[in-house]
C-alpha cells in the first residue's frame, strides 16, 4: 500500500501530490523525482491526535506532509528504530497510562516543592556573593523602617551595654558586616529581625522583657545564627527561585529590586522552617557556652517571649 501526501520542496509554499511506496527491505520511492531513500533515514514527526504528520529529509529542505496516520504507523513499527517521539500519542491513546502520567506529575511535583525547592535554595543561598546579601539587606532596612518602626526609646546607657556585648561576641570569621539597631515597633511588638547583610534589629518591646543582657544578649546570637547559615537568603530563594538562578548564574542584578521588595515580607510575614529555627537555636547555645554564659537565659528568654506571643498575633523570628 502506498502512502498520498504533499510535496513541499522549501522554495514555494505551493504543495505538489506525491504518493510514497515502500519495499520489504525498507526503501521508500516516490512519484516524482525523488531519489529513493531508506525510510530509517528520513525523519517523521511525532504523532499529536489526528494531526499531519511531516516527512523531511537530511539533505534538502524539502518536506511531505500526510495524514495517512494509520499507514505511516505501520512503516514506523516494520522499518524505523524505535523512539520515544511517540510517547505523548501513545499515553493519549490509553486513559490508564494517562491517570499514571498524571499521578506521577502531581507526587513528583509534591517532591519537588517538599524537598527539590529546599535543597536547592540552601545550595543557591551559599553562592550568592555578598555584596549582593549586603544590597538586599541595605534597602530592606529602609523599607522595613519607613513601614514598621519607630525610633527607639531606650537610654543610651542601654544600648551601649548591650552594643558593646554584641560586638564582643560576633564570630571571627564572619562574612556579613554586622550592625546593630535598636527600634520601638508597636506593629510587630516582642521581636528582632535579621538581614541577610547582617543588619540586626530588636526592639524596644522585646528587650523590655528581658532582666539583664545576657537574655537581650541570647536573642541576638540566635539572629546571628540566621545570618551565618543564610536563612533569609534561602526563605527568599524559595519564594523566587528562578529570579534568583538567573541572577547567581548571570550576574544579572536586576531583579534586586523585586528581591528586596520580598525580603520585608518575607521576614515580618514568614516564619522560618523549624529546622532553621533549631539551627539558630543550636548555634546561639554553642556561642553561650564558648562565651561563658549560662545557657538558662536562653531558656528564659524565649520562655517569656513564648507567653507574650501567646497573647499577640506575630511571631518570633
Amino acid at each position: 500500500m502506498s502512502i498520498q501526501g504533499l510535496w513541499f520542496d522549501g522554495q514555494t509554499s505551493k504543495g505538489e501530490a506525491i504518493e510514497l511506496s515502500i519495499s520489504d527491505t525498507g526503501l521508500v520511492y516516490f512519484s516524482n523525482d525523488l531519489t529513493p531513500v531508506s525510510f530509517d533515514e528520513l525523519k517523521v514527526s511525532a504523532q499529536i491526535g489526528q494531526t499531519p504528520r511531516y516527512i523531511t529529509f537530511t539533505d534538502h529542505s524539502g518536506h511531505i506532509e500526510t495524514s495517512a496516520l494509520t499507514l505511516l504507523s505501520e512503516w514506523e513499527r516494520r522499518f524505523k528504530k524505535p523512539s520515544f517521539l511517540n510517547l505523548a500519542h501513545t499515553l493519549e491513546k490509553k486513559w490508564q497510562l494517562v491517570a499514571v502520567a498524571i499521578l506521577f506529575t502531581i507526587f513528583s511535583s509534591w517532591m519537588f516543592v517538599q524537598y527539590g525547592i529546599p535543597a536547592a535554595s540552601k545550595s543557591v543561598a551559599k553562592v550568592v556573593p555578598q555584596v549582593l546579601a549586603d544590597e538586599m539587606g541595605a534597602e530592606a532596612l529602609v523599607i522595613i523602617d519607613n513601614q514598621f518602626f519607630e525610633p527607639t526609646t531606650l537610654s543610651l546607657e542601654r544600648q551601649r551595654s548591650i552594643t558593646h556585648s554584641f560586638n564582643q561576641t560576633l564570630p571571627q570569621n564572619r562574612t556579613a558586616h554586622y550592625t546593630l539597631h535598636f527600634r520601638a515597633s508597636p506593629v510587630i511588638g516582642a521581636n528582632a529581625l535579621a538581614l541577610p547583610s547582617g543588619d540586626i534589629i530588636i526592639t524596644d518591646e522585646l528587650i523590655k522583657l528581658t532582666e539583664n543582657d545576657a537574655e537581650a544578649l541570647a536573642v541576638l546570637l540566635h539572629e546571628i545564627g540566621h545570618v551565618e547559615l543564610r536563612h533569609s537568603l534561602r526563605t527568599v530563594v524559595q519564594t523566587s527561585l528562578i529570579s534568583l538562578f538567573t541572577m547567581v548564574f548571570t550576574g544579572d542584578s536586576t531583579g534586586v529590586s523585586s528581591l528586596v521588595t520580598m525580603l520585608p515580607v518575607v521576614l515580618l510575614h514568614t516564619s522560618y522552617t523549624r529546622g532553621m529555627e533549631e539551627e539558630a537555636d543550636a548555634y546561639a547555645l554553642q556561642q553561650m557556652l564558648k562565651w561563658n554564659l549560662p545557657p538558662q537565659h536562653f531558656a528564659h528568654i524565649m520562655k517569656k517571649l513564648s507567653l507574650f506571643w501567646s497573647t499577640h498575633t506575630g511571631h518570633f523570628s
